[in-house]
């Protein structure tokens, strides 16, 4: 899957989730049950496991992603790299490239080949973002941004 389908599905994920009363959009919970409502926090992950996966809304975030396949578990950490605005880590946890002989590489060594790779085609490796919290409306209108720029260069 391209990084930018990706991200859209995400951001459609999350707009099906603030339009639904059994969601709160709250970007440090990946995906979390309140215990005295039926109401479930998500993120940008979330909202995906939620409206694409149709995963259980009383199910917690690590439950969900410890049970998800590495590519699964890839797709989410790189749409919460994307809400940071970090292109070049989100790019390498789509790859989700193991080194030889096992194990994945350092964080360091995945955010410096994802600089490589998005300034190759022309992109920064991290945008600035104002949080969600802070403008819902802004955030948006960051994250579209970013999603235009990665669906040029086809990522």
């Amino acid at each position: 899957m391209k990084l930018w389908k990706l991200f859209e599905d995400g951001l459609n994920a999350l707009a099906q989730c603030e339009a639904d009363p059994q969601y709160q959009i709250w970007m440090q919970d990946w995906h979390k049950p309140w215990p005295s409502d039926d109401i479930c926090n998500v993120c940008l992950a979330g909202a995906r496991w939620a409206k694409t996966l149709d995963t259980d809304p009383r199910l917690n975030g690590h439950t969900i992603h410890g049970s998800l396949s590495a590519e699964e578990q890839g797709y989410a950490s790189a749409l919460n790299q994307l809400n940071l605005g970090n292109v070049a880590m989100a790019l390498m946890f789509m790859q989700n490239e193991e080194l030889e002989g096992g194990g994945l590489p350092s964080w360091q060594d995945m955010n410096a080949a994802g600089k490589v790779k998005v300034k190759a085609r022309g992109l920064q490796a991290k945008y600035s973002v104002c949080p969600y919290k802070v403008s819902d409306y802004i955030w948006k209108e960051d994250m579209h941004k970013i999603l235009d720029k990665l669906r040029e260069a086809d990522l």
